[in-house]
């Protein structure tokens, strides 16, 4: 066999080393982000003035715990630090109210005094600026958020009532709780492009904030443990909608109390809880947007269904709780009858099932005695879609409902000078 000769042979290492010390003297490419932000009012800050060195601490040994006792789960017994006589009444994000929206108005001393939403809002649905495409926008991220997302998480396993001892395949998809996440952040994100930075530069968003409001009634301590997954913050908070009513006809509920099937414990610990510190300043809950999923976060006492009311009467206390959290925050732990009524919106959803509410606080006194009522509006149930899916490997988004996003633009522009 005859060799023939190489041809164009290259070093690869004095290649690369040649290459490496051209590319280290590339002048950075010129961008007008800094002109973008100044534009839209955002500032611009050095990272390493934001990022400093931590200050030393002077550690002592009450900051260690004791040889032997660390990772160990101390009984829950009298002897125990949080201990206490009196027992707390707890309402968490997995729970729900039994007797359903009529629990929650006599919980939170709350009524209704219209039925649907406030007329700001019903004025402003299909009024809002627009896109000629918006809807051709809303479902292909709903099918994006529902369908078509890369992240595999292992879903409930199916249960059959009439074969319950038979054992479905284990199906892998989009959980529920990044559905509602991708498509929160998706509405929003679409709902900003349509109004523009005017109102986006006085808009913020938290995510997964934590919420506690512990509040003494009528001689139980009562506490509202949850968790908001996305609030809207605005630097101006939503004008007063009603005047402040009293001695407004709560349901009656007798025998049974309202803070029955509340979580009971006598180990617990009472504080407040709010996302952002003092230091923030004054940024004011515009909108809460709760995610919920009945199959394996939310769920009765007794393992009955959760039903259409107390769907509902979650989405009225967790904004009773995100209120009063709020109102703390302003005006410190101690108030009670609030100088100023404190309103604000929510938006909850499994996704498929959408609720408006909008709610305004005006006490925090919720013991029977006391005559000073919130107020809650609640608009009904509303289907955004009937199934979207993969059938037979083709996308499948049926019964798009429009008024939806109507009315998540509503809420949106709500408090604003644009309709």
């Amino acid at each position: 066999m005859k060799l023939s000769e190489i041809r164009h042979a290259q070093h690869t290492l004095r290649w690369f080393q040649r290459h490496w010390r051209v590319q280290g003297r590339r002048t950075p490419t010129r961008t007008y982000d800094f002109k973008v932000l100044a534009r839209h009012n955002i500032p611009v800050e050095n990272a390493l003035d934001v990022i400093k060195e931590p200050h030393s601490k002077q550690w002592t040994d009450a900051d260690f715990a004791p040889y032997g006792t660390l990772g160990k789960v101390l009984p829950l017994d009298e002897n125990h630090p949080l201990y206490h006589e009196e027992p707390l009444y707890t309402f968490k994000d997995h729970n729900v109210l039994v007797e359903g929206v009529e629990q929650a108005k006599l919980l939170t001393k709350t009524v209704e005094v219209k039925a649907g939403l406030p007329a700001e809002i019903e004025n402003r649905i299909g009024k809002t600026p627009s896109h000629p495409d918006q809807h051709t926008f809303v479902e292909r991220l709903i099918l994006s958020s529902v369908a078509f997302d890369l992240k595999q998480d292992k879903l409930p396993r199916l249960i059959d009532p009439k074969r319950p001892a038979y054992v479905f395949a284990r199906r892998y998809g989009v959980g529920d709780k990044r559905k509602n996440l991708l498509m929160f952040n998706r509405l929003l994100q679409l709902t900003e492009n349509i109004f523009g930075g005017e109102i986006m530069n006085n808009r913020h968003v938290v995510r997964d904030a934590a919420i506690s409001v512990p509040i003494k009634a009528d001689g139980l301590n009562i506490q509202f443990e949850i968790t908001a997954e996305m609030l809207l913050m605005a630097e101006s908070a939503l004008p007063k909608l009603v005047d402040v009513p009293r001695g407004l006809d709560l349901p009656n509920l007798f025998p049974l109390k309202p803070h029955i099937s509340l979580e009971e414990s006598n180990h617990y610990e009472m504080t407040d809880k709010f996302p952002l510190k003092p230091s923030a300043g004054k940024l004011f809950i515009h909108t809460a947007f709760l995610h919920f999923n009945a199959d394996t976060e939310v769920k009765n006492l007794y393992d009955e269904p959760v039903t259409d009311s107390q769907f509902l009467s979650r989405s009225l206390v967790k904004s009773f709780a995100i209120a009063a959290a709020q109102a703390r925050y302003i005006y410190g732990n101690d108030v009670e009858d609030l100088p100023e009524p404190i309103v604000i919106q929510s938006i909850h959803t499994d996704s498929v099932n959408f609720h408006f509410n909008v709610f305004q606080l005006n006490t925090l006194n919720i013991n029977s005695e006391h005559d000073v009522r919130n107020v809650w509006w609640s608009d009904p149930m509303i289907k955004l879609y009937s199934q979207g899916d993969f059938v037979d490997s083709i996308p499948v988004l049926d019964d798009y409902n429009p008024e939806v996003f109507e009315k998540f633009l509503a809420f949106y522009s709500n408090g604003t000078t644009q309709q």
